[in-house]
């Protein structure tokens, strides 16, 4: 059995309440800051260009698929989930994003889907992309004229 000496540590380091509240408050935040960036949540920071969707406001939207329902739904089927009154239970976040812009949405990962990320453009190339299990917690992707591109994964600049 290992004997660490906190006594003496205590004794020699934290001998008054500031020092020993100080410590604690450190302590708690080392706490937060390694396990408070919760499992549970992922960031997707989204630039565009300024010729994206040419010069116009482009709609993202963020919602929880599986594989077969990603590959099967057409742009008119996301663009009427956006729109629906109610909402669509399976969307989890859509912002407008103007062109030469950044934005940065926080969500929450969902339990067994997987996370599509589609961008409403006038004139759709590549207007979709699939983020896959096992999620960064930190995702980059660019809007380029009419499509959108993954840039790497848990990247920030």
């Amino acid at each position: 059995m290992l004997f660490f000496p906190f006594e003496v540590v205590k004794e020699r380091f934290l001998k008054g309440w500031r020092t020993q509240f100080i410590v604690a408050v450190m302590a708690s935040a080392l706490l937060v800051g390694l396990c408070g960036c919760a499992k549970n949540q992922m960031s997707i920071k989204i630039q565009s260009n300024y010729n994206t969707n040419d010069e116009q406001p482009v709609c993202i939207v963020i919602r929880s698929v599986n594989y077969s329902n990603f590959l099967t739904e057409s742009y008119q089927d996301i663009a009427g989930m956006v729109y629906a009154d109610p909402p669509n239970s399976t969307v989890i976040a859509s912002r407008i994003i103007l062109p030469g812009t950044k934005k940065k949405i926080k969500i929450e990962i969902p339990p067994k889907e997987l996370v599509g990320v589609y961008c409403l453009f006038k004139e759709p190339d590549i207007w979709r992309i699939l983020l896959r299990r096992p999620f960064d917690s930190k995702y980059y992707i660019i809007l380029e004229q009419n499509r959108i591109v993954l840039k790497k994964r848990g990247l920030f600049k």
